[in-house]
């Protein structure tokens, strides 16, 4: 089973995505901080990430920077409105979809190697 880390500050936010994940078959793990979420990332085996890129801690392209520092290769999907988007350079992630996203495509492209470390 392939586990995914999903990133969001918002209960809301990550009760959804989390949701949806599980019923499409995935293991789900969560992180309410940027901080927490690269913890979680070193010390256990993650298949991808679904990040909320407004984070109380760091914000989307910081996260980005240390996830490649930690792990280069792991896909990273940002998901939340285009005002959140404008703010991270495209090369931070490997696809970025506006919420409401359909959860299916959130986790299809969450499964792809990352692109940019």
């Amino acid at each position: 089973m392939k586990r995914i880390l999903c990133v969001d500050a918002h209960s809301s936010g990550l009760n959804s995505v989390r949701a949806a994940a599980e019923k499409a078959g995935y293991e789900v793990v969560t992180a309410a901080s940027g901080r927490q979420a690269l913890e979680v990332v070193a010390a256990q085996q993650i298949d991808g990430v679904l990040l909320d890129p407004s984070l109380p801690d760091m914000d989307g392209a910081a996260f980005s920077r240390e996830l490649g520092r930690v792990r280069p290769n792991l896909p990273l999907l940002v998901y939340n409105g285009p005002a959140e988007a404008a703010h991270m350079p495209l090369r931070c992630m490997d696809a970025f979809l506006q919420n409401p996203a359909p959860p299916d495509a959130l986790l299809a492209r969450a499964s792809r190697p990352r692109t940019h470390p």
